[in-house]
């Protein structure tokens, strides 16, 4: 099970997930915590797919360093090594 402490949260700026008494954090509004987990899901999953278009155009634009030409094997299957 994961736990969450109030005053963490509270310092996150998750001001509606935590439970107040006298202005200090006592506990967690644990029905309001999806409700912020399904929002950092989407920014992640932004995230993830502006990098999956960054790496995808990188390879279009640079071919790996680390592979070497093809060459023909005797069979006349095209091979590639990676290595320098």
């Amino acid at each position: 099970m994961i736990n969450y402490i109030a005053e963490d949260l509270d310092k996150l700026g998750l001001k509606d997930a935590v439970h107040y008494l006298d202005g200090k954090p006592e506990g967690i509004k644990e029905e309001a915590l999806g409700l912020y987990l399904l929002e950092v899901l989407k920014l992640q999953q932004k995230e993830i797919d502006r990098l999956k278009e960054l790496l995808g155009e990188g390879k279009k634009d640079k071919p790996d360093p680390t592979l070497r030409k093809s060459k023909r094997s005797s069979k006349g299957e095209e091979t590639t090594k990676k290595g320098g």
